[in-house]
């Protein structure tokens, strides 16, 4: 009988408790630490989203000044598919319709990008 290989484990997280930010983004940058574990590691959603932004501008050079990242519950989508949050946007909705289905009206929201 053949022995079936072990899955790969999971890459350890280094400890980033009573880490300060700055060594943190080192670790990101360095990828000693992965981005999509900030906040499982830090417990703090918008800390972390803060460390991603500034690793991510050592990595590219670039910022993201025009990307708001104050005023939005990081926590409230933490687990929901949203992958390694670094701001938020508004989109206008406006309303679709009224769409016909089954001989009934119905006005819909809908995002617009236009």
């Amino acid at each position: 009988m053949t022995a079936v290989p072990s899955p790969p484990a999971e890459p350890a997280v280094p400890m980033l408790a009573g880490r300060d930010d700055d060594e943190i983004i080192e670790s990101v940058v360095a990828c000693n630490t992965p981005s999509y574990s900030l906040e499982s590691a830090l417990g703090d959603c918008l800390r972390a989203a803060e460390i991603r932004r500034e690793a991510l501008r050592r990595t590219t050079g670039r910022g993201l000044d025009g990307l708001p990242l104050e005023g939005f519950d990081y926590a409230s989508i933490l687990g929901q598919c949203r992958e390694m949050p670094v701001g938020y946007i508004q989109l206008p909705v406006g309303i679709a319709g009224p769409l016909i289905l089954d001989e009934r009206e119905y006005y819909v929201p809908m995002v617009t990008t236009d």
